[in-house]
């Protein structure tokens, strides 16, 4: 059994002597305050919580990157400030969120760096650490691409190198933060399978820290829900992640389902909204990251009858369509756009008579507004696409996001400057359609 546990101390001494105060950079480590966990082998634990509630200072802690003033982190009943760098890397490996993505090394020697603590001169054990490497790598599906330079391969790629970097130091314990948030839904789908795997097939406990409630509760054994620095709930998915616990951390009103046969757990935003129409051309608008609250009171003023989609809960653009009483199409915070939810959007897209896209940031989350314009055009709906002089770069998706704007514009979406250049044109649509009419 692999046991982990927070307990408070007295303030000590680091390895090099210094005392961390209140006045330090660690004094959030008081974040850690009463938790205490045992994690046997063969589990996958899942950390979550809202931003800044101290997920990640935990995993810093239990690596030894964050020296706590409050708290001493137990591994194997050991402190880890009484623990070699060796016997350390022994019990505890970790994918920290900054870890180095741009070496210029080899995949096999990436890897094979991480096994330095072990290696103590040269060339002794160098066959049976090239072994070790190996192993991980294959376990990993990572092999193959041993001799390619790690900074050239992709997102998915390099995450399962660092996991591959990890493993080949044979822990007891594996940390991982936010390994999969960058990543499209397959990819995560692939990252947490391996996870699954490696928790069922080796001596192993994990621990990673997860924004996405639908990955959380399909592939978690147990979730501890972080907030304000306490877990507020610990245990099976089922038991965690509930409306209420949702709501207090989040501030969100959500439903919370379970299928009766695949014991799936399902999170959705509360409809607030009735889908009305006010008059005026129906125009339903992809928004997002604040680009849209100008922009809805601009629609609105001129009589359109607006509709948005979809949006985060904590996204500004919400808030302001919530206030304006605006039909909306919304997701749960840190998830990928759902297939549910993306076909909420498609059927208001279908309603409309035309589709608006603001300058809003794309990333994996919520790549699928562009495929909804995208499907819009092939209804035969006017899109537009508000692009004013001198506008930052949006694609976060490594240049998915422009070619999927230039394959918009190439199929009939015209691209506008301003809202005092698009508000004119739509209008003008709206009496084309009532005409026909």
């Amino acid at each position: 059994m692999t046991s982990v546990r927070v307990r408070n101390t007295r303030a000590r001494p680091s390895s090099k002597g210094e005392v961390y105060g209140p006045s330090s950079s660690v004094k959030n480590a008081e974040a850690l305050n009463r938790l205490s966990a045992t994690v046997k082998d063969g589990m996958l634990i899942g950390l979550m919580g809202p931003n800044g509630s101290g997920k990640s200072l935990l995993l810093r802690s239990l690596v030894g990157r964050l020296p706590s003033n409050k708290c001493a982190i137990l591994a194997e009943m050991k402190s880890l400030h009484m623990l070699s760098s060796t016997e350390i890397a022994n019990a505890i490996a970790a994918v920290p969120q900054d870890s180095e993505k741009e070496s210029a090394f080899s995949v096999r020697d990436f890897v094979m760096m991480a096994r330095s603590p072990f290696v103590y001169g040269p060339y002794v054990k160098m066959r049976v650490d090239e072994e070790i490497a190996r192993e991980a790598m294959v376990m990993t599906d990572t092999w193959h691409l041993a001799m390619q330079p790690f900074a050239e391969l992709n997102e998915t790629e390099k995450e399962l190198v660092l996991i591959a970097r990890a493993m080949s130091l044979q822990p007891k314990l594996l940390l991982l933060d936010e390994t999969v948030v960058y990543l499209d839904a397959d990819d995560m789908s692939k990252i947490m399978d391996l996870l699954r795997k490696l928790s069922r097939t080796m001596p192993l406990a994990l621990i990673t820290v997860l924004h996405e409630v639908d990955l959380a509760a399909t592939y978690c054994d147990e979730i501890a829900f972080i907030d304000q620095g306490m877990v507020v709930a610990m245990g099976p998915p089922n038991q965690v992640l509930t409306a209420n616990v949702l709501r207090d951390a989040y501030g969100i009103d959500v439903v919370v389902s379970t299928d009766p046969i695949t014991h799936m757990i399902f999170v959705r935003p509360r409809a607030s909204h009735t889908i009305t129409h006010s008059g005026g051309i129906r125009v339903h608008l992809l928004c997002g990251g604040g680009t849209g609250g100008a922009l809805l009171e601009a629609l609105r003023r001129s009589g359109c009858s607006v509709s948005v989609g979809v949006l985060s809960m904590f996204d500004s653009d919400y808030q302001k369509a919530k206030e304006l009483h605006v039909p909306t199409v919304a997701e749960v915070p840190f998830s990928q756009i759902s297939q549910v939810a993306h076909s909420e959007n498609l059927k208001l897209v279908a309603e409309s008579e035309a589709v608006v896209v603001s300058p809003f940031p794309v990333g994996q989350g919520n790549l699928r507004n562009l495929k909804a314009a995208g499907a819009a055009l092939r209804w035969g709906k006017k899109v537009f696409l508000l692009r004013p002089e001198g506008c930052p770069s949006i694609d976060f998706v490594g240049g998915k996001a422009e070619a999927f704007i230039r394959d918009l514009v190439a199929s009939g979406a015209v691209e506008m400057k301003s809202v005092e250049e698009l508000i004119p044109e739509l209008l003008k649509r709206g009496e084309l359609t009532e005409e026909a009419r």
